[in-house]
């Protein structure tokens, strides 16, 4: 029995089903930050300040979660975090490509926005424009999104996330500044956020 025929017609037809191309699919990075480690320095009224100090029980700005989600079209950045509940919020995105960039998308959220979150952005430390980018708030924390286009469309990227927080909490503190980095425990540099492994595109 010749079944020569109809090897070739599975062949040919799985050849078509292969040059179509399969559907854009998303490589999704998930990553869980140690929950309490958020980073705390009081400002006395004084004038003083006590050392910066991991302060377990303090929820707001401690970041528990990052989803990075990077397709063809888009790169989105979900940020998880204990509470968000003060106004004065502001964060830090990093993104660094295959291609040698370095992006830095700030999110700016208190009395000086009016009312409207700001972002804004740097491309290898000036500033940089796009439509398209975007930061908000959700129920579980952050937000940041943006067309793949807007870092020149490379193959793969690592982020970089920090959250930083002022709030009045009691008495003789006259400001509590409360920090936190995605991927480190207990310890945060605020002039270079850790980065994570690289992120291959969907």
């Amino acid at each position: 029995m010749n079944l020569r025929p109809a090897f070739l017609v599975v062949s040919l037809t799985a050849g078509l089903l292969l040059a179509g191309g399969p559907a854009a699919h998303a490589e999704t990075w998930r990553h869980v930050d140690k929950a309490g480690d958020a980073v705390v320095t009081d400002h006395r009224l004084d004038g003083t300040a006590t050392r910066p100090a991991v302060l377990r029980s303090e929820k707001r700005g401690d970041i528990t979660a990052e989803t990075v989600t990077f397709t063809r079209d888009r790169v989105q950045v979900a940020m998880g975090a204990r509470s968000l509940e003060e106004y004065d919020v502001s964060a830090t995105l990093k993104v660094v490509t295959s291609r040698g960039d370095s992006y830095t998308l700030g999110y700016l959220d208190n009395d000086n926005t009016v009312g409207e979150s700001k972002i804004f952005v740097q491309r290898n430390g000036y500033r940089y424009t796009c439509d398209g980018i975007a930061a908000s708030r959700t129920r579980a924390g952050l937000l940041f999104r943006m067309p793949t286009s807007c870092l020149d469309t490379p193959y793969k990227i690592r982020v970089g996330l920090q959250t930083r927080i002022y709030t009045t909490p009691f008495d003789d503190v006259n400001e509590r500044e409360i920090r936190d980095d995605a991927y480190r425990t207990g310890k945060v540099d605020v002039k270079k956020s850790k980065l994570s492994p690289w992120i291959l595109g969907g």
